[in-house]
């Protein structure tokens, strides 16, 4: 009774310590090979701050800058991920940043690592299960996707905004509310029909198709979360402390007036975002998977944990 408890023990240290330190026991910082993926990323990162399509007068921009942030935390977990995201963000504030730092600005890139460490680690469990069934993956993704377009719906339909005091929307914005649904049904099209090819095609690859659920879910969630939960609060808050008071359009339209430009530009951005992201860890993934191999072929897990 006590190796079997001692095993059990080992395996739930194990599995919380694979779960934080996915590389364990590689040292990241002792590493040169995860040294040089770090330094790739942050450069990414920053050649992404650098090539991007500003919004003027919504302060946002059309920017795949997060990419390098979620395949960080896919890769190396949540505690490294989260130190990455900050010090990523405090590289961008240092080199870029004409403004003022905003916490709710300098926290999101250091909880986009966490929130995609939990994802990688969710994958690589899900990808080592015997008995695998894959509709409770595409479960998870189609819930994530009716939140989006349930909140979307109901947002952009039916707020009633305290902070409209025109009473209702002018022509302009009403065309672009409307632009803004016809976006988010398109882009829910196109993630439903590629998730149905990917399915027919690649079912007999559940890794691929795993990767594939996680990585799009992903990138969906957090758009939830960042733009639309998130967004229009904060860019309100960084204006009113940017400039000492609400700005006008605030004043004039609420909130949705933040969400509407945010919808738009994730409906069309985040497609490309999704099979860019899941396209660099497909091709970085059997490096990854050759370094941990390498380890278990010199550790085992009681030997480790059983203590």
């Amino acid at each position: 009774m006590e190796t079997k408890q001692g095993g059990f023990n080992a395996i739930k240290k194990h599995t919380v310590w694979n779960f934080l330190f996915p590389l364990y026991p590689l040292s990241v910082f002792k590493n040169t090979k995860l040294m040089a993926y770090l330094a790739i990323l942050i450069s990414l990162r920053l050649i992404f701050s650098i090539v991007n399509i500003p919004i003027p007068g919504f302060v946002q921009n059309i920017s795949f800058s997060w990419v390098p942030l979620m395949v960080a935390g896919w890769y190396f977990g949540p505690v490294v991920g989260f130190f990455f995201g900050w010090a990523t963000d405090t590289l961008c504030y240092l080199i870029f940043t004409s403004g003022i730092w905003f916490w709710m600005y300098a926290i999101q890139e250091s909880c986009v690592c966490v929130i995609s460490g939990i994802f990688g680690f969710v994958y690589r469990t899900r990808s080592q299960s015997e008995h695998l069934k894959i509709w409770i993956d595409l479960l998870a993704q189609q819930i994530i996707y009716f939140l989006f377009g349930a909140i979307c719906l109901g947002v952009l339909l039916s707020w009633a905004d305290p902070g409209n005091v025109a009473g209702k929307f002018d022509g302009k914005y009403d065309f672009y509310k409307v632009l803004a649904l016809c976006l988010m049904a398109l882009f829910i099209i196109i993630m439903e029909f590629v998730t149905v090819y990917q399915y027919h095609t690649y079912k007999e690859n559940k890794s691929h198709l795993l990767l594939f659920i996680y990585g799009t879910t992903l990138v969906v969630l957090l758009m939830e979360i960042f733009s639309f939960a998130i967004g229009p609060i904060a860019t309100v808050e960084y204006l009113r402390a940017l400039n000492g008071k609400l700005p006008a359009k605030f004043e004039q339209y609420g909130l949705i007036v933040y969400l509407i430009p945010k919808v738009i530009i994730q409906s069309v951005k985040d497609p490309f975002e999704s099979f860019l992201f899941v396209g660099i860890i497909w091709a970085l993934t059997p490096s990854f998977d050759n370094m941990l191999n390498g380890l278990n072929s010199r550790w085992d897990v009681n030997k480790w944990f059983s203590n």
